[in-house]
């Protein structure tokens, strides 16, 4: 089966400054209102012992804690592969038996997989209706530096469909390529020059500067984009592990719009906007506007910067949210803004 990704947040149209920084940082007070089915898996994968290693049941089951305890080099192809003897379970009502007792995960069994694929630029809506479920790309292999990445759910961002017409002067997606750039999933092998392992559960994002380059596809050979597939290809700094119990159908969501909201307001010692303009610099103490809170990016930065002692003044609506219980400015208010602008009534340029 394929996957039919859904938001049920307002998206805000914007582009991190700068792709590719790993989401090192841990906020747990985060909370995510993004929503993606999951994808069908694919077969297990084999350690050299003979074992099936269930990938499948570490990535589809809620409630795994998979942590890796100690990698085993080893040969595959061209490619030398980590991978893991033994495996850290919670105790979350999990038992996935002794197929969890990771002795090495090789390369998949499978030479194929699942991708959605843009064969053209088109007008948005065309290129939606042009792309096609492909059940024979080739399964990427991992370079120097990079992992393979098991996907079972991946976000939809504004970004996707405006690379679909090419027109951008900034960013070119290179077709035919498979859309996407937010995902979560696991680790299913490692290149050398790594230190993730195979069954750690991650999110990632693709990069747009890194591979949507006007100048040409990226040198590492996976094209541009891809988070719309069965299995993706990553350097391990643009992955964040991520505990086992936490809900990858809302982490998936996180990269983009997280390291935008993170960029925006504490990138600004040295960094710039692809604009040139200087990036913020957010310190205890300050204060801050956030236009758009209950946006895709507004509602982590309001997060984010309470969380760093700024005072900060959002905007939102007096609309109700999907779940019928509050409105858009009461949710805005409980993740921790100061006060509220209710920019259909009050203009924030007047009022502040």
């Amino acid at each position: 089966t394929t996957t039919t990704t859904t938001t049920t947040t307002t998206t805000m149209a914007a582009s991190p400054a700068a792709s590719g920084r790993s989401l090192g940082g841990h906020f747990p007070s985060l909370s995510s209102t993004r929503s993606v089915t999951s994808r069908s898996s694919l077969s297990s994968s084999r350690s050299p012992s003979g074992r099936d290693v269930d990938i499948d049941a570490i990535l589809n089951h809620p409630g795994s804690k998979v942590t890796s305890r100690q990698g085993l080099a080893l040969s595959s192809r061209s490619s030398s592969f980590h991978s893991a003897r033994s495996a850290a379970l919670s105790d979350r009502n999990l038992d996935v038996s002794a197929a969890l007792e990771l002795e090495g995960c090789s390369l998949s069994d499978e030479a194929t997989m699942k991708a959605w694929t843009l064969s053209d630029y088109a007008e948005p809506a065309t290129a939606v209706r042009q792309m096609t479920l492909r059940e024979d790309v080739a399964i990427p292999k991992p370079n120097f530096g990079e992992v393979r990445v098991k996907i079972s759910h991946a976000a939809v961002n504004p970004i996707d469909w405006k690379l679909f017409d090419g027109a951008s002067p900034l960013f070119a997606a290179h077709a035919p390529y498979t859309p996407g750039f937010d995902f979560a999933g696991v680790v299913e092998s490692a290149g050398d020059g790594t230190e993730l392992e195979v069954g750690e559960k991650v999110i990632g994002y693709i990069g747009l500067t890194e591979t949507c380059s006007p100048d040409g596809p990226p040198s590492n050979g996976h094209g541009s984009a891809g988070a719309f597939a069965q299995y993706c290809c990553i350097p391990e700094s643009r992955l964040a592990v991520v505990p086992g119990y936490s809900d990858a159908r809302k982490l998936s969501g996180l990269p983009l719009a997280g390291l935008t909201a993170f960029q925006a307001l504490f990138t600004g010692r040295g960094g710039v906007s692809l604009q040139g303009t200087t990036l913020g610099d957010l310190r205890k103490g300050q204060k801050v506007l956030v236009l758009g809170g209950s946006s895709s990016t507004g509602f982590l930065a309001v997060q984010l910067a309470n969380a760093a002692g700024a005072e900060v003044v959002a905007t939102a609506s007096d609309a109700v949210m999907p779940d019928g219980k509050q409105t858009k400015m009461d949710w805005v208010k409980s993740l921790g803004a100061h006060r509220l602008i209710n920019y259909k009534k009050q203009d924030w340029s007047e009022v502040l």
